[in-house]
C-alpha cells in the first residue's frame, strides 16, 4: 500500500496547510492523487488520518465536486464498501485554491481601500 512520503507529496501537503488548508483534507486529496482510487481503510492505514477523519475528509472533498465514489460488494458481508477517487486533476485542485486566495485579497483590499476613505475623512 502506498503511503504519503515522497518530499513532493510532504511539501504539498504543507503548501496546502499554509494556505489554511485542513491536515486531513491535503493528505486525503494528496493521497487520492496519487493512487487513484482506495477505500477508506486503505486511507486510514496510508495517511495516519483516524477513521471518523477520513469520512469527514471525504466528505469534504465531496463538497468540493472533487470526489468520485463508487460501491462494490463487499465479500461475505450483507453490505458494500466505497471507493473514492479524486475525481479532479492536481492542476484543476490548484486553480481552486488560487481563485479563492485572489478572491480573499480583492476583499481584503477592498477593505483597506474603504478604511482608508474613512481615514481621509477624519473619521477615527
Amino acid at each position: 500500500m502506498k503511503g504519503i512520503g515522497t518530499a513532493d507529496e510532504v511539501a504539498f501537503i504543507q503548501t496546502l496547510r499554509s494556505l489554511g488548508v485542513h491536515r486531513n483534507l491535503a493528505a486525503a486529496v494528496i493521497y487520492l492523487a496519487g493512487v487513484g482510487e482506495a477505500t477508506s481503510k486503505e486511507i486510514q492505514a496510508s495517511t495516519g488520518i483516524k477513521q471518523p477523519d477520513v469520512s469527514k475528509a471525504m466528505k469534504a472533498v465531496q463538497e468540493l465536486g472533487w470526489l468520485r465514489v463508487r460501491e462494490v460488494e463487499n465479500v461475505g458481508r450483507n453490505r458494500t464498501r466505497k471507493i473514492y477517487a479524486l475525481g479532479v486533476s492536481m492542476e484543476e485542485v490548484v486553480r481552486y485554491f488560487e481563485a479563492q486566495k485572489l478572491s480573499e485579497s480583492a476583499q481584503a483590499m477592498r477593505s483597506i481601500e474603504r478604511l482608508r476613505e474613512l481615514a481621509s475623512c477624519g473619521s477615527p
